[in-house]
């Protein structure tokens, strides 16, 4: 027997959601239910074995997609460098589901996640809504990734074409990570400086009579 259209739609936002209630709520109508019950009906979702073979497979395919090609994988940066994030709302104003995403969107969103409001105190507390929160990669280091993987900083390219080419990638990014970290403490601009811009010894200071 298939999934049903929610079960599915619940497999795909469990993918991309830390919380399996707030992947629930991302699907279901649960203004009127109380919190216990959104936890109890999303963990019995979540022993539906079918629900979490399916959870599985997309996770797995999640998984094959991180083993790029070159081209796939600077077409994945670029998404994270260049998204819309309008794209994540219908034109009501309503965030978007993750199924209805675009998914060049979908590869910049690092999470999702979902807040109940509740009006009133004690036995006349009741939810009236929720709180969406939807957070993105950082264009910033995007950008500079795919600065890195089209060869735009020559400077870097040209080093690296030395003894670093030698080293393996994770060694490589170290060396940067403690080159800037080693800036920042002279007060060097911690960006694409070359290594002879950082300041030497102190020279005497000559006086004139």
């Amino acid at each position: 027997m298939k999934l049903t259209t929610k079960q599915e739609k619940f497999a795909h936002a469990v993918t991309v959601m830390d919380n399996h209630s707030d992947a629930f709520r991302s699907i279901y109508n649960c203004l009127k239910m109380k919190p216990e019950s959104v936890h109890r009906l999303a963990a019995k979702l979540m022993a539906n074995v079918k629900v979490v073979s399916r959870i599985n497979q997309l996770k797995a395919e999640r998984a094959a997609r991180q083993t790029l090609s070159d081209d796939a994988l600077i077409a994945e940066t670029e998404a994270m460098a260049a998204f819309d994030f309008a794209d994540a709302f219908a034109p009501s104003g309503r965030m978007l589901e993750p199924h209805e995403m675009p998914k060049r969107l979908r590869a910049a969103v690092s999470s999702v996640k979902i807040f109940e409001e509740y009006a009133g105190k004690g036995e006349d507390r009741q939810l009236i809504g929720y709180t969406k929160e939807i957070k993105f990669w950082d264009k910033n280091s995007a950008q500079e990734r795919l600065y890195k993987q089209r060869g735009l900083f020559v400077e870097d390219n040209a080093q690296k074409s030395g003894l670093l080419s030698k080293l393996p990638r994770a060694a490589v990014e170290l060396i940067e990570k403690e080159i800037r970290a080693a800036k920042a403490k002279l007060g060097v601009d911690p960006g694409r400086l070359p290594v002879d811009s950082f300041p030497g010894p102190e020279q005497p200071k000559r006086v004139s009579h």
